[in-house]
């Protein structure tokens, strides 16, 4: 049976995750970052450096107030 406290409880911790990277859009963005990243050229172990330095980048404040 499907628990939907919980269900909604994640949703609305994934929600909280997604907003505090700087909404939808930005994350829409990230990925396709590490999208070139992975398809571009250079070692595996430089492109998953690459994509990790992306990763953990913060959001911009013009981007935080979406």
């Amino acid at each position: 049976m499907v628990n939907f406290r919980k269900l909604t409880a994640r949703a609305d911790k994934a929600k909280e995750l997604i907003d505090k990277q700087g909404g939808a859009d930005a994350l829409k963005e990230k990925a396709e970052r590490i999208k070139g990243i992975a398809r571009g050229q250079g070692s595996v172990s430089e492109k998953a450096k690459a994509a990790a330095e992306v990763a953990k980048e913060k959001p911009k404040p013009e981007e935080q107030g979406r």
